[in-house]
């Protein structure tokens, strides 16, 4: 009886001791969590830039289509026009103006600048001072130009040159072949550095036949002055020039004389029949695609930062060329012919380096 009034107790006295537990509050466990992450700054995604669809070039022309400079440059263009050499990329019709100088030039390049359909202004030549006045006020609008007088280049403002010293130098040779003097004459615009190195280039080519050559020189300060140009002719005819550099692009004092000339930049064997000798010739097609390849590199991303100056020759990429007078080349000594193409060959070979020589030519 006693045993198992016992064994219920001790069973009472478990059963309370499990109730007891289950309802003594037990000590939170704390459970290792994972540390927020960290705010990020949200990522934007760089612009898409496209490359332009089109460009519109609008130019300066100092005298424009009656003188070769303008010319050729307004010949070239429209050649690059009509074959469209550059894919994905539309180049319109040139809008230009001619015949401004000074404020009047400058205020046209605003004007251009300011009416949003230009993406280049190229002054052809001469504007240099122009240009570094307002490059600054544009820096959306890209900048070419081109030959002597640069002030400085960078940024938006590109510069290139073209050089004929080498196709001088060939019709200088001919020359030389051709007179039976050794007086040659020099009729240059302006004492600039891409004429000088044409005129002195001439001088070489006809030294190299002659020896020793008297030069007589003059620069009638002006692009285009048909007047003065003949004028100087003229006075080295007197003193006994037979073949004249006429950088100056006129030729009737030349046939008037019974002297024979060599032009600059345009073919006058046509004008001229029987006093223009040759010419060189320059296209402007292979600096004008450059210039638009800079400014598609600008526009897609690049920014404008012009690069070193390049120059354009005879041997580098056929910018210069001689033409003859086939007018006369039948007159021509055959050991003349023959010694004027193989200048021609080594030059663009790489046979005959012509050095540039742009100091200020000089008369003896």
């Amino acid at each position: 009886m006693f045993s198992k009034q016992c064994n219920k107790f001790v069973a009472l006295v478990g059963i309370m001791i499990l109730v007891l537990a289950a309802c003594t509050p037990q000590q939170a466990v704390e459970q290792p969590t994972t540390p927020p992450a960290p705010e990020t700054e949200p990522v934007t995604q760089a612009p898409v830039i496209e490359a332009p669809e089109e460009v519109q070039i609008c130019a300066l022309l100092a005298v424009g289509p009656d003188q070769g400079w303008d010319r050729t440059f307004l010949e070239s263009f429209q050649r690059v026009v009509d074959t469209q050499p550059i894919e994905g990329v539309k180049i319109k019709e040139l809008k230009y103006i001619e015949g401004l100088w000074g404020d009047e030039a400058e205020a046209a390049m605003r004007e251009f600048a300011e009416s949003g359909e230009c993406d280049i202004i190229w002054p052809h030549g001469g504007y240099n001072d122009n240009i570094d006045n307002i490059k600054g006020d544009y820096p959306e609008i890209m900048f070419v130009e081109v030959g002597s007088g640069v002030l400085e280049y960078g940024g938006n403002n590109y510069h290139f040159w073209l050089r004929c010293h080498e196709a001088s130098y060939a019709m200088g040779v001919l020359a030389g072949h051709l007179s039976s003097t050794n007086v040659f004459g020099a009729v240059g615009t302006y004492p600039a550095s891409d004429v000088n190195d044409s005129i002195n280039g001439f001088f070489a080519g006809a030294e190299s036949v002659k020896g020793d050559i008297v030069r007589k020189v003059a620069f009638i300060n002006s692009w285009y002055d048909p007047t003065a140009a003949n004028e100087a002719a003229s006075a080295q005819i007197a003193a006994g020039a037979q073949h004249i550099d006429m950088y100056a692009e006129t030729f009737d004092a030349c046939a008037e004389g019974g002297a024979f000339c060599y032009g600059a930049y345009n073919d006058y064997t046509e004008l001229y029949p029987t006093t223009a000798v040759a010419s060189f010739v320059v296209k402007w097609d292979t600096a004008i695609i450059w210039a638009i390849n800079e400014w598609v590199k600008a526009i897609s991303g690049a920014g404008f930062n012009a690069p070193e100056s390049p120059t354009f020759t005879m041997s580098s990429d056929g910018s210069c060329g001689v033409a003859l007078n086939q007018s006369l080349i039948s007159t021509f000594p055959q050991e003349a012919l023959d010694a004027f193409y193989a200048t021609i060959d080594a030059i663009i070979n790489g046979e005959l380096i012509i050095e540039m020589d742009d100091s200020l030519p000089e008369s003896d």
